[in-house]
């Protein structure tokens, strides 16, 4: 199951049966958060990502 990082969903992560995923765009936000932290690692990753958006 692919959710955004909702809480309400960490419910179904103790189900063996759901596999659960996270939003890509917020996996990239939270990477874009931490430029100021690591900008070097962060614009790398944000390079990556954005060649899976072209796909």
């Amino acid at each position: 199951m692919q959710t955004d990082s909702y809480a309400a969903y960490d419910r179904f992560d103790k189900n063996e049966d759901i596999f659960l995923l996270g939003c890509m765009e917020h996996a990239r936000r939270k990477i874009d958060q931490g430029r100021e932290n690591d900008p070097e690692r962060a614009e790398y990753a944000l390079a990556e990502i954005q060649k899976l958006y072209a796909i």
